[in-house]
């Protein structure tokens, strides 16, 4: 599956993914290759990417979205800029 992590600034992660894991309002979750399709808020925690090679990536999150549809999943986090 395809994970993209955004912020207004910056990409902070593009790449293939075996699995994606974040905090959600509701806890944590795990989204697998061929996951149902999901939308979801984030709340405050750590977000973690593990690659085919079983490489991880991690970022911080204090709010923001998640969509997966179609094996990609796209997280947009808050930015801390303000925006005028």
């Amino acid at each position: 599956m395809n994970v993209k992590i955004l912020k207004s600034d910056k990409k902070l992660y593009d790449g293939e993914a075996a699995k994606l894991t974040l905090p959600t309002v509701r806890g944590q979750i795990t989204i697998l290759p061929n996951h149902i399709s999901i939308m979801t808020n984030l709340s405050k925690g750590t977000i973690y990417v593990k690659d085919a090679a079983a490489t991880i990536f991690s970022c911080e999150a204090e709010d923001g979205v998640c969509s997966f549809f179609a094996n990609e999943a796209v997280v947009i986090l808050k930015s801390d800029e303000r925006i005028d």
